[in-house]
């Protein structure tokens, strides 16, 4: 029995020490980095911390937890950097600043972005600069799955082409909720003359709600080179009209195409406003091309009903 017993004893103190021998494997974790390793305090300054080391460790997903991060300085999404918020991770900005600005080949989803605070308002929840020569392929970026709100005014996403050869072209966005805006989306191109070219074109938004803006979508280019806004689309579109709303689509620029239900339009107010600097767009909403809400005063666009 003693010899049994012995060698029990001793067949266990063996595996004990093949465990203590041999580390445990690491479990992978699903994000690259925690925002929360780079700093207690929940600001931008350990946002941007943790985005530098991601993109000077060649990347990859930095992730925000629960709570509440104060925005004193706008925060610049690098590239080959995904910045991944929890659903339950709020971004106030509290002065009137960009909050996010996203970079070619960077992503940010989940969340909220929050200027509710501030009395006034006139920057960009999101901001993207054609400086940044975003095009197809890794050169792009990709919005999703954000909820954007402001009290006051600004932009809830803003894409801004200004001189020389800016360029924004193939950000996708998607699963957003705007609330509270000027301009819920505002896409725009300064005017400009020959040499330079700059375009704002071929970008992808989808499943978007816009709620309590003075313009739900607001496309203010021209409708051929050198300053275009042109080939974006819109799918899925929801837009609420409120008292403040003034136009819920207006459009300057060419074949852009939307999609959109249109809410409780105000009297006196424009669902649709085509500017004369407008070409060849296409809208499929509820609102009839006859109601008095809608202007066309541009070129060979077409107004049309849903599909049956």
């Amino acid at each position: 029995m003693k010899k049994y017993l012995f060698v029990f004893i001793s067949l266990i103190l063996t595996l004990l020490f093949v465990q203590q021998s041999y580390p445990k494997a690491k479990t992978k974790s699903a994000f690259d980095f925690n925002v929360l390793d780079f700093g207690t305090h929940k600001t931008d300054v350990t946002l941007q911390k943790a985005i530098d080391h991601a993109q000077k460790n060649g990347g990859g997903i930095v992730y925000v937890p629960a709570g509440y991060y104060s925005i004193n300085r706008t925060v610049i999404v690098k590239p080959t950097v995904s910045l991944q918020l929890s659903t339950a991770a709020t971004f106030n900005i509290t002065k009137d600043i960009n909050g996010i600005e996203l970079k070619k080949n960077s992503n940010i989803s989940g969340g909220m972005i929050s200027a509710w605070g501030l009395n006034k308002y006139t920057k960009s929840a999101i901001y993207i600069d054609g400086r940044d020569k975003l095009t197809s392929g890794s050169f792009s970026a990709n919005i999703s799955n954000v909820k954007l709100t402001s009290r006051t005014g600004g932009n809830g996403i803003f894409l801004y082409a200004q001189k020389g050869n800016d360029h924004i072209g193939w950000v996708q966005v998607d699963n957003i909720n705007i609330h509270g805006f000027e301009k819920g989306i505002h896409l725009k191109t300064n005017p400009v003359t020959s040499p330079d070219m700059i375009w704002v074109d071929g970008n992808n938004f989808s499943n978007i709600l816009i709620s309590d803006a003075v313009y739900g979508i607001y496309l203010d280019g021209h409708r051929f080179l050198p300053y275009e806004v042109a080939g974006n689309m819109f799918n899925n579109v929801q837009i609420q009209n409120t008292d403040r709303t003034e136009i819920s689509i207006y459009i300057k620029g060419n074949l852009n195409q939307i999609q959109a239900m249109i809410w409780d339009v105000r009297p006196g107010k424009k669902a649709i406003y085509l500017d004369t600097d407008s070409r060849e767009n296409q809208i499929r909403s509820n609102v009839k091309v006859t109601d008095p809400s809608v202007v066309d005063l541009g070129e060979n666009n077409l107004i049309l009903p849903f599909q049956k």
